[in-house]
C-alpha cells in the first residue's frame, strides 16, 4: 500500500509540478498582456496539456506493464483527478493577481479539461501497450498458451 500510494504522489507532484512551471513561465516571461504575449502564452499552455498528457501515456506504459488494467486505471485516475483539483485550487495562487476571475463555472470547466486530457494520455498509453502485448493481461495469457501447447514427455511403452 505504501508503494501505491508513493506511486500516486510522485504522479501528482509531476501534474503538478508541469502547471507551476507554465504558469510560472507565463507570468515571468509573457505576462505584459500584449497580444504577442498572450499568443505565446496560448502556446504555452498547449505545451503543458501535451506534456500533461505525455505524462498521463508514460505512467500507464510503465504501471500497465507489471499491473492489471483496473489497478492501473484506479491509480491514474486519482493522480489525475487530485492534480486536477490542485491545478484549479492552488495553480490560479500561482499565476498572478487575477485570480478565480471566472468564477466556479469556469473552474469546473478547466478541471474537466485536465480530467479529459490525462485521461486521453492514459488511454493512448494503455492502447499502445496493449497493441504492443506488453500489457499484463498479454504476458499471463501468453504465458498460458506456452504452458498449455507445450506437452510434458511420456515414456514409450513396450
Amino acid at each position: 500500500m505504501r508503494q501505491r500510494v508513493l506511486r500516486i504522489g510522485v504522479l501528482v507532484a509531476t501534474l503538478f509540478l508541469i502547471n507551476v512551471i507554465a504558469r510560472l513561465v507565463a507570468r515571468l516571461a509573457y505576462g505584459d498582456g500584449t497580444a504577442e504575449h498572450l499568443a505565446a502564452q496560448e502556446r504555452l499552455a498547449w505545451l503543458g496539456w501535451a506534456s500533461v498528457a505525455l505524462v498521463m501515456a508514460v505512467a500507464a506504459w510503465w504501471w500497465g506493464r507489471q499491473r492489471t488494467p483496473g489497478e492501473v486505471a484506479t491509480d491514474l485516475s486519482f493522480g489525475a483527478a487530485t492534480a486536477g483539483l490542485l491545478y484549479v485550487t492552488v495553480g490560479p495562487f500561482i499565476s498572478g493577481p487575477p485570480r478565480f476571475e471566472e468564477g466556479l463555472g469556469g473552474s469546473i470547466i478547466l478541471l474537466t479539461i485536465y480530467l479529459g486530457v490525462a485521461g486521453v494520455g492514459a488511454l493512448l498509453g494503455m492502447l499502445l501497450l496493449i497493441a504492443l502485448g506488453r500489457d499484463h493481461t498479454s504476458r499471463a495469457l501468453r504465458s498460458y498458451a506456452q504452458a498449455r501447447s507445450t506437452r510434458p514427455h511420456r515414456p514409450v511403452r513396450r
